[in-house]
Protein backbone atom coordinates (compact mmCIF):
# COMPACT_ATOMS: atom_id res chain seq x y z
CA UNK A 1 0.00 0.00 0.00
CA UNK A 2 2.95 2.47 0.62
CA UNK A 3 4.34 1.61 -2.79
CA UNK A 4 1.01 2.77 -4.33
CA UNK A 5 0.95 6.11 -1.98
CA UNK A 6 4.58 7.28 -3.26
CA UNK A 7 3.45 6.11 -6.66
CA UNK A 8 0.38 8.10 -6.93
CA UNK A 9 1.73 10.77 -4.98
CA UNK A 10 4.58 11.54 -7.55
CA UNK A 11 2.04 11.56 -10.41
CA UNK A 12 0.02 14.29 -8.43
CA UNK A 13 3.19 16.38 -8.03
CA UNK A 14 3.94 15.93 -11.73
CA UNK A 15 0.49 16.59 -13.06
CA UNK A 16 0.37 19.73 -10.87
CA UNK A 17 3.57 21.08 -12.61
CA UNK A 18 1.86 20.53 -16.17
CA UNK A 19 -1.22 22.00 -15.33
CA UNK A 20 0.58 24.77 -14.12
CA UNK A 21 2.61 24.92 -17.09
CA UNK A 22 -0.26 24.68 -19.38
CA UNK A 23 -2.40 27.52 -17.39
CA UNK A 24 0.97 29.40 -18.23
CA UNK A 25 0.51 29.08 -22.08
CA UNK A 26 -3.28 29.68 -22.12
CA UNK A 27 -2.58 33.01 -20.08
CA UNK A 28 0.08 34.28 -22.87
CA UNK A 29 -1.90 33.46 -26.01
CA UNK A 30 -3.36 35.51 -27.70
CA UNK A 31 -5.79 33.92 -30.57
CA UNK A 32 -8.92 32.29 -28.99
CA UNK A 33 -8.74 28.94 -31.00
CA UNK A 34 -5.56 28.06 -29.42
CA UNK A 35 -6.28 29.20 -25.58
CA UNK A 36 -9.44 26.94 -26.14
CA UNK A 37 -7.21 24.23 -27.21
CA UNK A 38 -4.92 24.11 -23.75
CA UNK A 39 -8.29 24.72 -21.88
CA UNK A 40 -9.56 21.13 -23.32
CA UNK A 41 -6.02 19.41 -22.59
CA UNK A 42 -5.95 21.56 -18.98
CA UNK A 43 -8.99 20.38 -17.88
CA UNK A 44 -8.28 16.49 -18.93
CA UNK A 45 -5.37 17.14 -16.79
CA UNK A 46 -6.92 18.80 -13.98
CA UNK A 47 -9.56 15.56 -14.19
CA UNK A 48 -6.88 13.10 -13.74
CA UNK A 49 -5.50 15.39 -10.57
CA UNK A 50 -8.75 14.70 -9.14
CA UNK A 51 -9.14 10.87 -9.99
CA UNK A 52 -5.58 10.80 -8.72
CA UNK A 53 -6.19 12.96 -5.30
CA UNK A 54 -9.16 9.93 -4.97
CA UNK A 55 -7.00 7.02 -5.16
CA UNK A 56 -4.22 8.91 -2.80
CA UNK A 57 -7.31 8.92 -0.17
CA UNK A 58 -8.65 5.41 -0.31
CA UNK A 59 -4.65 4.89 -0.10
CA UNK A 60 -4.66 6.83 3.20
CA UNK A 61 -7.94 5.53 5.23
CA UNK A 62 -6.62 2.21 4.20
CA UNK A 63 -2.82 2.76 5.67
CA UNK A 64 -4.62 4.00 8.88
CA UNK A 65 -5.81 0.58 9.50
CA UNK A 66 -2.46 -1.06 9.30
CA UNK A 67 0.54 -0.69 11.78
CA UNK A 68 1.92 2.45 10.28
CA UNK A 69 3.75 5.01 12.78
CA UNK A 70 1.85 7.94 13.65
CA UNK A 71 4.55 10.18 12.24
CA UNK A 72 4.33 9.02 8.98
CA UNK A 73 0.97 9.36 8.49
CA UNK A 74 1.02 12.91 9.40
CA UNK A 75 3.30 13.70 6.90
CA UNK A 76 1.30 11.61 4.51
CA UNK A 77 -1.47 13.83 5.55
CA UNK A 78 -0.06 17.44 5.35
CA UNK A 79 1.47 15.68 1.57
CA UNK A 80 -2.25 14.78 0.54
CA UNK A 81 -3.51 18.18 2.16
CA UNK A 82 -1.00 20.05 0.56
CA UNK A 83 -1.92 18.33 -3.47
CA UNK A 84 -5.74 18.95 -2.48
CA UNK A 85 -4.85 22.75 -2.29
CA UNK A 86 -2.80 22.65 -5.22
CA UNK A 87 -5.43 21.52 -7.33
CA UNK A 88 -8.36 23.90 -5.29
CA UNK A 89 -6.33 26.27 -6.46
CA UNK A 90 -5.73 25.10 -10.22
CA UNK A 91 -9.27 25.11 -10.21
CA UNK A 92 -9.93 28.52 -9.75
CA UNK A 93 -7.13 29.65 -11.87
CA UNK A 94 -8.68 27.47 -14.72
CA UNK A 95 -12.48 28.66 -13.94
CA UNK A 96 -10.73 32.28 -14.01
CA UNK A 97 -8.74 31.43 -17.57
CA UNK A 98 -12.10 30.04 -19.28
CA UNK A 99 -14.32 32.84 -18.06
CA UNK A 100 -11.94 35.38 -19.87
CA UNK A 101 -11.12 32.92 -22.68
CA UNK A 102 -14.83 31.75 -23.80
CA UNK A 103 -16.61 34.52 -26.18
CA UNK A 104 -20.00 35.99 -25.47
CA UNK A 105 -22.92 34.71 -27.37
CA UNK A 106 -23.00 36.72 -30.86
CA UNK A 107 -19.45 38.19 -30.96
CA UNK A 108 -17.44 36.86 -33.59
CA UNK A 109 -13.86 35.32 -33.46
CA UNK A 110 -10.77 36.59 -34.31
CA UNK A 111 -10.30 37.28 -38.43
CA UNK A 112 -7.88 35.01 -39.38
CA UNK A 113 -4.52 36.82 -40.63
CA UNK A 114 -4.37 38.44 -44.21
CA UNK A 115 -1.12 36.40 -45.47
CA UNK A 116 -1.57 38.37 -48.84
CA UNK A 117 -0.73 41.68 -47.42
CA UNK A 118 1.89 40.77 -44.57
CA UNK A 119 5.16 41.45 -44.94
CA UNK A 120 7.96 38.92 -45.62
CA UNK A 121 8.97 39.50 -41.44
CA UNK A 122 5.70 38.99 -40.73
CA UNK A 123 5.21 36.05 -42.19
CA UNK A 124 8.55 34.70 -40.97
CA UNK A 125 7.26 35.66 -37.65
CA UNK A 126 3.75 34.21 -37.40
CA UNK A 127 5.44 30.63 -39.19
CA UNK A 128 7.76 30.77 -36.14
CA UNK A 129 5.30 31.78 -33.34
CA UNK A 130 2.45 28.54 -34.95
CA UNK A 131 6.06 26.34 -35.13
CA UNK A 132 6.53 27.41 -31.25
CA UNK A 133 2.95 26.44 -30.41
CA UNK A 134 3.41 22.80 -32.19
CA UNK A 135 6.57 22.50 -30.42
CA UNK A 136 4.61 23.00 -26.98
CA UNK A 137 1.95 20.81 -28.32
CA UNK A 138 3.88 18.22 -29.09
CA UNK A 139 5.84 18.41 -25.41
CA UNK A 140 2.66 18.26 -23.90
CA UNK A 141 1.71 15.49 -25.85
CA UNK A 142 4.40 13.71 -24.84
CA UNK A 143 4.30 14.22 -21.28
CA UNK A 144 0.60 13.13 -21.27
CA UNK A 145 1.97 10.22 -23.08
CA UNK A 146 4.92 9.26 -20.68
CA UNK A 147 1.93 9.54 -18.02
CA UNK A 148 -0.30 7.18 -19.61
CA UNK A 149 2.86 4.51 -19.24
CA UNK A 150 3.37 5.06 -16.04
CA UNK A 151 -0.15 4.79 -15.06
CA UNK A 152 0.18 1.23 -17.20
CA UNK A 153 3.13 0.40 -15.29
CA UNK A 154 1.25 0.56 -12.28
CA UNK A 155 -1.53 -1.14 -13.27
CA UNK A 156 0.61 -3.39 -14.46
CA UNK A 157 2.56 -4.11 -11.52
CA UNK A 158 -0.38 -4.11 -9.38
CA UNK A 159 -1.92 -7.16 -11.62
CA UNK A 160 1.34 -8.67 -10.44
CA UNK A 161 1.22 -8.39 -7.22
CA UNK A 162 -2.53 -9.63 -7.05
CA UNK A 163 -1.17 -12.49 -8.87
CA UNK A 164 1.53 -13.24 -6.68
CA UNK A 165 -0.62 -13.12 -3.14
CA UNK A 166 -3.35 -15.40 -4.80
CA UNK A 167 -0.58 -17.85 -5.82
CA UNK A 168 0.55 -17.85 -2.51
CA UNK A 169 -2.80 -18.50 -1.24
CA UNK A 170 -3.13 -21.07 -3.45
CA UNK A 171 -0.29 -23.01 -2.89
CA UNK A 172 -1.17 -22.18 1.27
CA UNK A 173 -4.10 -23.77 0.45
CA UNK A 174 -2.63 -26.84 -0.99
CA UNK A 175 -0.39 -26.87 2.19
CA UNK A 176 -2.94 -27.25 4.30
CA UNK A 177 -4.97 -29.77 2.73
CA UNK A 178 -2.13 -31.90 2.57
CA UNK A 179 -1.75 -31.23 6.55
CA UNK A 180 -5.43 -31.98 7.04
CA UNK A 181 -4.96 -35.80 5.13
CA UNK A 182 -1.44 -36.58 6.93
CA UNK A 183 -3.22 -35.65 10.02
CA UNK A 184 -6.66 -37.50 9.32
CA UNK A 185 -3.97 -40.86 8.41
CA UNK A 186 -2.45 -40.38 11.49
CA UNK A 187 -4.98 -39.78 13.61
CA UNK A 188 -7.28 -43.07 12.13
CA UNK A 189 -4.08 -45.37 12.64
CA UNK A 190 -4.06 -44.08 16.16
CA UNK A 191 -7.89 -44.91 17.07
CA UNK A 192 -6.57 -48.56 15.67
CA UNK A 193 -3.67 -48.89 17.52
CA UNK A 194 -5.42 -47.97 20.44
CA UNK A 195 -8.59 -50.07 19.86
CA UNK A 196 -6.49 -53.09 19.33
CA UNK A 197 -5.16 -54.32 22.82
CA UNK A 198 -9.00 -52.84 24.24
CA UNK A 199 -10.43 -55.56 22.08
CA UNK A 200 -8.24 -58.33 22.94
CA UNK A 201 -8.43 -57.26 26.78
CA UNK A 202 -12.27 -57.82 26.06
CA UNK A 203 -11.80 -61.01 24.69
CA UNK A 204 -9.83 -62.34 27.31
CA UNK A 205 -12.25 -61.17 30.18
CA UNK A 206 -15.06 -62.72 28.17
CA UNK A 207 -13.27 -65.72 27.86
CA UNK A 208 -12.21 -66.29 31.18
CA UNK A 209 -16.28 -65.48 31.79
CA UNK A 210 -17.21 -68.32 30.07
CA UNK A 211 -14.75 -70.81 31.47
CA UNK A 212 -15.92 -69.96 34.95
CA UNK A 213 -19.44 -70.33 33.95
CA UNK A 214 -18.71 -73.68 32.70
CA UNK A 215 -16.48 -75.82 35.12
CA UNK A 216 -18.54 -74.14 37.89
Amino acid sequence: MDRLWDSDYRYAVSTIKEVKDCLNVISQKTLSEEKNKYITITRAKLSTLRKTINNLEISYREMTKQAVSENMMEGKRRDLDAVKRSQEELEREMERQSRYTELPDGMQSAPKPDFANMQRTELYDYRNSLMRAQDRELEMLDTTAGAIKSISTHIRDEVHMQSGLLGDLEGAIDTSNVMVLQNRTNFTQLIERSSKPRLMMYIVVLTTILLLLIFI
